[in-house]
């Protein structure tokens, strides 16, 4: 049997504990400052859900709470972009708990499985579908809005030669 190799593994830890405070360019702990501001809108959204009544995920409200926030400048985006950072680059963490719950009611997956499967399918080809159609239009009005700025720039400097 092969004994590991503990001074190797312990510089590989130290090598990747550098690489990520590169990544994040801060310490941890500002990571996990940041990722406790998130939590702390979304457990608010969660108790205005259940005060209210609201037939709302408290996702969906405490996004709708963080954007409002950012917007009115109660919370700047650079208390929260290394937290946001680390949250999204660790989002494959987060389905774990759903395919525990998956095998936990395999006999309603088993019985409505291909409306859970089709539902699935036909929702993300919805996302896919206005996020490209969205990239799209936003792309031709930039480059609309850069055509018109190249005219305009292009007409000053002709008005500016003939006098």
């Amino acid at each position: 049997m092969r004994t590991p190799n503990i001074g190797l593994y312990l510089s590989f830890l130290a090598e990747k504990k550098l690489t990520l405070q590169r990544f994040y360019g801060q310490s941890w702990l500002y990571v996990l400052i940041q990722c406790a501001i998130i939590a702390a809108v979304w457990c608010c959204a969660e108790i205005l859900v259940e005060l209210l009544h609201l037939p709302l995920s408290s996702g969906v409200l405490g996004m709708f709470l963080m954007l409002i926030l950012l917007m009115s400048g109660a919370i700047k985006v650079s208390w929260v972009r290394l937290g946001a950072k680390f949250v999204l680059g660790e989002l494959v963490l987060m389905f774990i708990p759903l395919m525990m719950s998956i095998l936990q009611y395999k006999g309603l997956f088993v019985s409505k499985g291909w409306q859970l499967m089709l539902t699935i399918i036909l929702s993300t080809a919805m996302v896919m579908l206005s996020s490209a159609l969205t990239f799209i239009m936003v792309r031709r009005l930039q480059r609309r809005l850069y055509r018109y700025h190249i005219h305009k720039a292009h007409l000053n400097l002709k008005n500016n030669d003939n006098v």
